[in-house]
């Protein structure tokens, strides 16, 4: 049972790490024409903000709130956790992926008009 609990938790917290992942792709892919596009800004995104984010949040605390817009961003403290305690960093992914696909709903819709 002791098994069954830690590959439980393991695939949740897979599934909470690829969720900000996914939204994120589908939020690039309303505006980028083709899948190697999508694959790149993302990538990009990933990448640029992650290093821009990080270093003004070291600048000044006040910017540290920006660091939880990369997808990710909370795997570190989440490594250190076991059990139900991964559940406590579990808004965060899913407050990523609802606003990653709030703002490809808000795209998609501009489009049309």
């Amino acid at each position: 049972t002791k098994e069954l609990f830690a590959i439980t938790f393991t695939g949740m917290n897979f599934i909470l790490l690829a969720l900000p992942i996914l939204g994120l792709v589908t939020l690039v892919s309303t505006f980028a024409t083709t899948p190697r596009r999508v694959m790149v800004w993302t990538l990009l995104f990933w990448s640029i903000g992650t290093t821009l984010f990080g270093w003004l949040s070291s600048l000044h605390p006040l910017f540290d709130w920006l660091t939880l817009v990369i997808p990710s961003a909370h795997v570190p403290v989440l490594m250190t956790q076991y059990g139900f305690a991964t559940l406590k960093m579990a808004h965060i992914p899913i407050l990523q992926t609802v606003l990653f696909l709030a703002l490809a709903v808000f795209v998609l819709n501009r489009e049309d008009l």
